[in-house]
């Protein structure tokens, strides 16, 4: 069964695969969905209930809220990419490396990947993000952090099953170093789940960045960001709950979307 086959039978995937599609375009060219500044106030339009001209509403402040979700997505979208490739290449290099290595020094590595594991994502990224402060690179490496063991322990286990396999040994045999086999002969045939393993993490990812934007550790206003859009709309919960509900939808459906299709492509396509 090929991937397109594959796809197309899951009830879902095509929508979901388009929703993502147009999330990750709008966080390259938000401009593209919307005429309006998501920073442009327009004090006689605030707290406007959504309609035709404003999909999500108006803030307290006449800004159009679907704008100032679209433009967040730049933040939140761009922040996980980084963060999931970052994670995704040190869980390679050393769940590699180590189950190639053996001994005690895949012993300490990975007790210290057991360590990180034991800890919650979001309390390891705010220690992180406490420590050495706000901003787009201390939170890629904040997220990073939570999703790296997890890769790493995974790719270490797929390449204590291919370091057996017999094409290995005889490239061990002739001569080839650990090095040479690691990219030679085991990280080609061990990507494949650390892969799918970092593109689920991506939700997670979404999630952890908008929970720190919420909690007051993200971009400060009036930047644009989900979590923060969502945290922002508290003050009018009674007289505007959309500010609120239509923001927290919004990265639902996302979450949702990109679990549906990870796991659809995952148990469908061999």
């Amino acid at each position: 069964m090929t991937a397109a086959v594959a796809v197309r039978r899951r009830a879902g995937t095509l929508p979901a695969g388009f929703f993502l599609l147009l999330v990750a375009i709008s966080a390259v060219t938000p401009d593209l969905f919307t005429p309006y500044d998501p920073y442009a106030t327009v004090p006689a339009e605030k707290l406007l209930a959504p309609s035709a001209a404003h999909v999500f509403g108006t803030d307290e402040l006449g800004r159009d809220q679907f704008t100032r979700v679209l433009y967040g997505a730049t933040h939140t979208i761009g922040i996980t990419a980084a963060a999931v490739g970052l994670a995704l290449i040190a869980g390679l290099v050393v769940g590699v490396l180590s189950g190639l290595t053996g001994g005690w020094p895949d012993i300490v590595v990975m007790r210290a990947v057991d360590v990180l594991v034991s800890l919650p994502r979001l309390l390891l990224a705010l220690l992180i993000v406490t420590a050495f402060g706000f901003g787009a690179v201390p939170t890629t490496v904040a997220v990073a952090a939570g999703i790296f063991p997890g890769l790493a322990r995974v790719a270490r286990a797929e390449t204590l099953k291919i370091r057996t396999l017999p094409y290995v040994e005889a490239a061990r045999a002739g001569g080839a170093s650990w090095l040479r086999s690691a990219v030679r002969h085991v990280l080609p045939h061990s990507w494949a789940p650390v892969l799918a393993l970092a593109l689920l993490d991506a939700g997670t990812a979404i999630l952890v960045i908008s929970t720190m934007s919420f909690l007051g550790l993200g971009p400060p206003p009036p930047a644009a960001e989900w979590g923060g859009l969502i945290a922002q709309g508290r003050d009018h919960l009674v007289a505007a709950p959309w500010l609120t509900l239509l923001p927290g939808v919004f990265v639902g459906l996302v979450l949702l979307s990109l679990d549906h299709l990870v796991r659809s492509l995952g148990r469908d396509v061999p």
